[in-house]
């Protein structure tokens, strides 16, 4: 069965089944949940809340596990792919990292650089590399394989530079090569990951994007617009392939999966 983790602005985090749609579980915030993040391996889900906490809790029971005190508004959260640690974007600028494997959480390293909100973070698939989005207009490319050898201002191996408002929303390509950033500037762009040089500027929306995703095999990207448009994009020529439109109002966040149904063997 399916299950749905949504994060409200009513001050709410509800989980819902994914096929009847029907409220599974409403877990009470004291403040706005700006994001929530799954981790299929630990079982776990995540809220990033603007009272300054993120809350750990069980899929299955619902429970919540665990309070991490970042000490601040968090803005984004994302499990590493292992599920072992987290991220947490902060208000501040600052990214932490919480390893999860002991009782109770503890924080790992401090990842600083940005001057104002980080909406966005993503890890590579090998969990060696993560980005971040930020309201100061960059995206930058974290070490995390030696954050805890490193000195704060050699964990951040570039700073992307290149949008003229808010980087909203960031990911990175299933083969760890590109970077895809969404900006209030109405762009998606596309980047080298080892280097940060710009590979393409995807236009068409005309209001900010706040999401972007790419597809499981790397060759298409979806992206979503306060426009109240989707465009689904084609990676290497950088084309729309596909609008889709009926929102009647912002679309805040976005991803692409396939769907294969199973073939029935006949009998």
């Amino acid at each position: 069965a399916s299950t749905i983790f949504l994060g409200c602005e009513d001050k709410t985090a509800r989980f819902v089944d994914g096929q009847q749609g029907t409220l599974l579980h409403t877990e009470q915030h004291p403040h706005w949940v700006n994001r929530v993040a799954l981790s299929p391996e630990t079982n776990r889900a995540a809220t990033a809340c603007s009272d300054g906490k993120v809350r750990l809790l069980q899929q299955d029971t619902k429970t919540v596990e665990a309070e991490l005190d970042a000490g601040g508004p968090v803005v984004s959260v994302c499990f590493m792919p292992d599920g072992r640690q987290l991220l947490c974007g902060l208000r501040s600028g600052e990214v932490q990292v919480w390893g999860l494997s002991q009782q109770p959480p503890a924080l790992r390293t401090r990842l600083q650089g940005h001057t104002d909100w980080v909406r966005a973070i993503a890890v590579r698939a090998d969990g060696r590399r993560a980005v971040s989005a930020s309201d100061d207009k960059e995206v930058r490319v974290w070490d995390l394989n030696q954050t805890s050898t490193l000195q704060p201002d050699q964990q951040c191996l570039h700073i992307i530079r290149g949008h003229t408002d808010s980087v909203y929303g960031c990911d990175i390509s299933p083969d760890g090569t590109l970077v895809a950033s969404a900006s209030g500037d109405m762009t998606v762009k596309l980047w080298q990951l080892d280097s940060g040089r710009l590979v393409r500027t995807l236009t068409g929306h005309t209001s900010w994007v706040f999401d972007c995703r790419f597809s499981p095999d790397r060759s298409l990207l979806v992206s979503c617009s306060r426009d109240t448009m989707l465009r689904v994009w084609r990676v290497h020529t950088g084309e729309t392939v596909r609008l889709l439109q009926g929102h009647f109002n912002r679309i805040l966040c976005c991803k692409m999966f396939w769907w294969r149904r199973q073939s029935r063997r006949a009998r």
